[in-house]
C-alpha cells in the first residue's frame, strides 16, 4: 500500500486515522508475517517470556508478535518500580538498522500500554516530550510520540475516561512543542509536520482549550499561508494536512487560498478534493453556487462537492 493511499485512509478515518497511517507505514514486514495470534498458536514460545524480566522485549530473535502480545498482557498493578523504570527507558532505545522495523512496532505498543493503563502518569508527558524535542531521534519514533502524546493530552474515542494529562502547564508545553515541529524547516520533507497538524486538529475537537489553541494558530498562520500558496517547499501530504487542519480549526483568514485551491485551475486532484471539503467547513453563502454547480457536474469532484454543499448549507442555517 502506497504512502499516499495510507494518508488518504488516515484522513477518512478522522481521529484514529493518523495512528493507523503511521502504524501501517512501518508494518510492511509485519503485514507479510503471520498475525500475533497465529504466531502464538504455532509454537507459542511465550514460556520464555519470564514475567520478572523484560529482556525479551529487546531480543531480536523473539518475533515482534510475541513481544507485542506480552505487552498487551501487561498489568500495571503487577509492575515493580524497576519494571516501570525499564519500560520508560525502552521508549528511547535506538535499534540497529537491521531490526528497526520490528522494534518500532514494539515501542509503539509500549507507548500504548503506558498511556492506556496510566503507568507512572507523571512521567508520561515529560518522557514523550523529550523524544519529540530530540532532533537526533528517528522520525518514526518522534511520529509515534506525537500521536500518543496528543491522545494523552486530550483523550478521544475509546480513550475517553482513561488516564490523561491534568497539568495545564505541561499541556501548553506540549502544544508549543507540536507547533515548533510544524515550523521546523528541517522537517519539511518528513511526515512529521503532517502528522502534527492532524493531531492538533484532533485535539481541537477533543477538548484542547481555546486559549492554547489560539496561541498555537497565531504562530502557524504565516506558515499555513506559505504552505497553501507553495511559497515554501513542503511535501504534498503536508499541504493536504494543512488544508484539512484549516477546516477543522476554522481558520477563516485562509478562506481565499482555499477557494483558489478548490477551483478548476488546481492541477492536483488530492489537493483539490481536500480544499473542496474544507470549503464545506468554513465557506460562506457566496460559495454555495460554486459547490452546487460542481455537485451537478459529471466530473470526479462531484461527490466531494455534494458533501461540501450539504455541510456548508447546514452550517449556514445554524
Amino acid at each position: 500500500m502506497s504512502k499516499s493511499t495510507l494518508l488518504a485512509l488516515s484522513l477518512l478515518l478522522g481521529a484514529g486515522g493518523v495512528l493507523f497511517w503511521k502504524s501501517s507505514q512501518n508494518l510492511d514486514t509485519a503485514q507479510k508475517s503471520p498475525s500475533a495470534e497465529s504466531a502464538l498458536s504455532e509454537d507459542a514460545p511465550t514460556a520464555a517470556l519470564a514475567p520478572s524480566s523484560w529482556e525479551n522485549l529487546v531480543d531480536d530473535s523473539v518475533r515482534w508478535q510475541i513481544r507485542v502480545d506480552r505487552l498487551r498482557r501487561l498489568n500495571k498493578d503487577a509492575l515493580s518500580e524497576p519494571d516501570v523504570e525499564t519500560l520508560y527507558n525502552l521508549l528511547d532505545r535506538r535499534p540497529s538498522a537491521l531490526h528497526a522495523e520490528a522494534w518500532w512496532v514494539v515501542v509503539n505498543e509500549i507507548m500504548e500500554q503506558l498511556r492506556k493503563q496510566g503507568v507512572a502518569p507523571q512521567r508520561y508527558t515529560p518522557a514523550l516530550l523529550t523524544i519529540i524535542k530530540d532532533q537526533t531521534a528517528p522520525d518514526v519514533l518522534r511520529d509515534y510520540a506525537i500521536q500518543h502524546l496528543s491522545q494523552w493530552l486530550t483523550p478521544r474515542g475509546a480513550d475517553l475516561g482513561n488516564f490523561h494529562e491534568e497539568n495545564p502547564e505541561l499541556i501548553k508545553e506540549a502544544a508549543q512543542a507540536f507547533t515548533d515541529l510544524i515550523l521546523d524547516a528541517g522537517l519539511a520533507h518528513t511526515s512529521i509536520p503532517g502528522t502534527t497538524l492532524s493531531v492538533l486538529a484532533d485535539m481541537k475537537t477533543s477538548g484542547l482549550s481555546e486559549e492554547t489553541l489560539a496561541e498555537v494558530t497565531d504562530q502557524l498562520h504565516p506558515w499555513l499561508q506559505s504552505t497553501l500558496t507553495e511559497e515554501v517547499n513542503s511535501e504534498k501530504n503536508t499541504r493536504i494536512s494543512a488544508i484539512n487542519a484549516i477546516g477543522v480549526l476554522q481558520l477563516k483568514q485562509h478562506l481565499p487560498a482555499i477557494r483558489e485551491l478548490a477551483s478548476p485551475v488546481q492541477t492536483s486532484a488530492s489537493v483539490r478534493l481536500s480544499s473542496i471539503a474544507t470549503l464545506g467547513q468554513l465557506g460562506e453563502e457566496t460559495d454555495l453556487p460554486f459547490l452546487e454547480k460542481l455537485a451537478a457536474s459529471q466530473g470526479k469532484f462531484r461527490f466531494a462537492a455534494q458533501t461540501a454543499r450539504k455541510n456548508l448549507s447546514q452550517q449556514l442555517t445554524r
